[in-house]
């Protein structure tokens, strides 16, 4: 983590215990006039460190929201935006059982205040959705999407972004389920939803162009998946720079692309890139780091170089049971960041 995310987490931590303190004696004094502004204070510090990594710690801040909500009346909807937020973190966190029981009594809240059509309802669905996939209950997931897709569409319109981001779980089901039909047309129009909207190049553009591009490699169609997953590397460089391990996942899938491409000097240079961004924040024998390693292994197997591949294939069997040296992997790391170009139109393998 960079230094300056490890001081604003730690100024979070000291701004909650100072609201703690603040609002335990504000509610005792003014419980009606407290609740709105603690609860947003809550909300807001919960954000700040969701957005920092700091999932565990959003969680306790919403727990408090959470607490602070339930002086509000129970059909009021800022009880169920608190309960939506605290249930896709513990979804975040594995805790399905209870995401569901928070999600679900946001959907209550929704359903009896008559607030089927409002803003919030199709995301309370999808969140939902999101817990029972995760989980495993792909039937219910697949039939609450369907609910969320409609009231979405009636909510905000059939070009909304909220419209898309049910797409998007919609695609992730169909995926799920081996429906890589469903999956294909889901996605195919959330992508066509959000670059209307957000414009080409943003960052939520290129989270369905990932999805978009596990499609095609899943079909291997892979000169279909190449142009997909090089603008995800693009628009994540533009924002990150090269430097950000953020940038180590979506090169690792293109390595794998281009090694079932038999590109495998492209994607010498690229995995090997991708172990530099994974050491800067795991430990070598993390599985990221021994997936890269064994991927490497195919690659030199390809280029025929068997000598390096058997090294590097003991490497990663070492790694694992403890007894390699750590300092080999950083010399396989390359600290040249790779040249990613747009490919040339090609014909796809469908």
């Amino acid at each position: 983590m960079k230094r300056g995310d490890v001081v604003r987490q730690s100024e979070a931590r000291v701004s909650l215990l100072f609201l703690d303190k603040a609002v335990s004696t504000a509610r005792k004094q003014v419980p009606e006039e407290v609740t709105e502004a603690s609860l947003q204070s809550y909300l807001d510090l919960a954000e700040a460190v969701y957005q920092l990594g700091d999932v565990d710690r959003a969680a306790e801040m919403l727990e408090r929201a959470a607490e602070v909500a339930h002086d509000l009346p129970e059909d009021d909807p800022r009880l169920a935006q608190t309960l939506n937020k605290l249930g896709v973190v513990r979804g975040r966190q594995g805790r399905y059982a209870e995401a569901e029981r928070l999600l679900k009594r946001a959907v209550g809240i929704a359903e009896r205040g008559a607030k089927l059509s409002g803003p919030e309802f199709p995301a309370y669905l999808y969140n939902l959705a999101a817990v029972y996939r995760l989980s495993g209950r792909k039937p219910q997931a697949r039939a609450l999407l369907e609910h969320a897709l409609k009231a979405a569409e009636e909510a905000h319109g059939p070009q909304s972004l909220q419209v898309a981001w049910v797409l998007d779980q919609i695609g992730d089901t169909g995926m799920a389920e081996s429906d890589m039909s469903a999956a294909f047309f889901a996605l195919r129009r959330a992508l066509a939803i959000k670059e209307e909207v957000l414009g080409a190049d943003h960052w939520d553009v290129a989270v369905t162009l990932g999805k978009l591009a596990d499609v095609y490699f899943k079909q291997g169609r892979y000169n279909d998946a190449e142009p997909h997953l090089v603008r995800v590397i693009t628009v994540r460089e533009r924002v990150l720079g090269w430097g950000d391990p953020a940038l180590a996942k979506p090169l690792v899938r293109l390595a794998h692309l281009y090694s079932r491409q038999r590109k495998h000097g492209r994607a010498e240079q690229i995995v090997r890139y991708a172990i530099t961004l994974f050491s800067r924040m795991l430990p070598v024998e993390h599985p990221d780091v021994i997936g890269c390693l064994n991927l490497l292994a195919e690659i030199y197997r390809g280029l025929g170089r068997y000598g390096e591949a058997d090294a590097v294939w003991q490497l990663a069997q070492g790694l694992v049971e403890g007894s390699e040296d750590r300092q080999k992997v950083r010399r396989l790391a390359n600290p040249h960041p790779p040249r990613i170009s747009s490919p040339e139109p090609q014909v796809s393998e469908a």
